[in-house]
């Protein structure tokens, strides 16, 4: 391993195949935990049995540890959803603790070769809410580093949006839905066939059985 870069996706799933434990809590080398992250997790897990991913919120430092403060570019809300399929497939960031049975079920983690192996995240995210729920934890429990090598500066907004396309497809086909996507950036629109009459907007777990 420490002569090859796997890429994301690829060294989580290496780390993930040679730990144990119920909680996995993924940690890149520009974070920075708070000291009572794992407890907070830890306790939530216990309360919400149901969850397969927990996530809590996040602030920002520089190289140096000093605060900035900006507008977080991912959402931390309720994920949203039209007749099944994920509009704000961006609606996802670290810091957050999954299930291991919950990670396994879904395939392990993912990511996009041509991209380092970049979009595990998003990626699992929407694999794992076809099989459980994901839980919010409305604190601060994490810093992102913003600093100059960090993996994202590689790839520009066009190479983001090709990712969340990717993904959002995969998951509706995955999902077996009869929608389309008919926008080109998150959040994303759907479009029912024209024999379908429309019917709002409900959590997939309404139109198909979970697990299956």
């Amino acid at each position: 391993m420490a002569s090859e870069r796997l890429g994301i996706a690829r060294a989580r799933q290496h780390l993930t195949e040679r730990s144990h434990g119920e909680l996995i809590l993924p940690l890149d080398d520009d974070d920075v935990l708070q000291p009572e992250a794992v407890a907070r997790f830890l306790e939530l897990a216990a309360r919400r049995p149901w969850a397969g991913i927990i996530r809590a919120q996040r602030k920002f430092i520089d190289d140096s540890g000093l605060p900035i403060f900006m507008d977080d570019w991912f959402d931390f809300e309720a994920r949203q959803y039209d007749r099944g399929a994920t509009q704000d497939v961006t609606n996802h960031s670290q810091p957050y603790a999954i299930r291991r049975a919950e990670l396994l079920r879904a395939g392990g983690w993912t990511g996009f070769g041509d991209f380092e192996y970049a979009g595990e995240d998003c990626g699992t995210f929407l694999k794992v809410e076809e099989l459980s729920e994901v839980e919010l934890l409305d604190r601060e429990l994490y810093a992102y580093r913003i600093h100059d090598l960090r993996t994202s500066l590689r790839y520009d907004k066009s190479d983001a949006d090709e990712m969340w396309r990717l993904l959002a497809d995969e998951a509706c086909a995955r999902r077996q839905l009869s929608v389309k996507r008919v926008s080109d950036k998150p959040p994303f629109v759907y479009e029912a066939p024209r024999w379908e009459r429309p019917c709002g907007r409900h959590r997939f777990r309404h139109s198909f059985h979970r697990g299956q």
